[in-house]
Formats: C-alpha cells, structure tokens, sequence
C-alpha cells in the first residue's frame, strides 16, 4: 500500500459515515446499535485486521473481534478469542461511555481527536 492508497482508505466516507454526517443518533439509539452483534460488526470491523491465537493475520473476520454488553446500566466491551485487532474507527458517532478490560491504543493520523478517560480530557493530534 502506497501513501495514496493510505489516504484514500483512511478518507474516504463509509456509508454509515455518510449516514451519521446528516442525522445525529440519541444516546439510547447510539447504546442499542452497540449492543447488537451484527451492527458492532458493521461499525467497527470493515477495514478491521485481526490477529487470532494462531499468530496469522486475517483482513476480515466472520465474527466480531469484540462487542458491548450492558452490566449494571454501564457498556462493558468484551474481547472474543481474537488477541490484537487494528480498525479505522468509525467517524461522526458519539461514542458512550464504557469500560473495558483490554488496552487501547489510538493513533491520530491526521487533524485533532479529544478523548475522555475516567473524567480527564485529553487532546490527541
């Protein structure tokens, strides 16, 4: 992949991206979508890589690499048997409050990202 090819998949619009550019999601849409298995595939793993148990690196999975269940009224997302996953997350959703038990790494390719972390705000370019 040339830096081009990089810049065309990193920029252009998905079609949920397209969707969510003109319609805002309510909080209790936006925690129904993440529960579901089938959307959490859609939303987050299109351009997904996963690394199984088996150490090979696969460019689509046939099940999500994680999804989002609701314990005492808080999102948790829960790892499936996939180890390491590297996503394009999706741009122009709102992402809840959650908790998990894996580590997150954001890279900021371009322009400037803010995220919260246990009620700190920190801003990433």
């Amino acid at each position: 992949m040339n830096y081009q090819q990089l810049e065309e998949l990193l920029f252009e619009l998905t079609d949920l991206e397209k969707e969510l550019q003109v319609s805002e999601l309510s909080d209790e849409m936006l925690k129904k979508k993440m529960l579901s298995l089938s959307l959490s595939n859609e939303w987050f793993l299109d351009s997904a890589i996963t690394w199984s148990d088996s150490k090979e690196a696969s460019k689509s999975c046939s099940q999500a690499a994680y999804t989002y269940s609701l314990e005492n009224d808080v999102l948790k997302l829960n790892v499936t048997d996939n180890i390491f996953v590297i996503g394009k997350h999706t741009r122009f959703a709102k992402m809840l409050n959650h908790t998990h038990n894996l580590f997150e790494m954001n890279y900021i390719y371009s322009g400037t990202f803010y995220q919260e972390i246990q009620g700190g705000k920190f801003k990433l370019t």
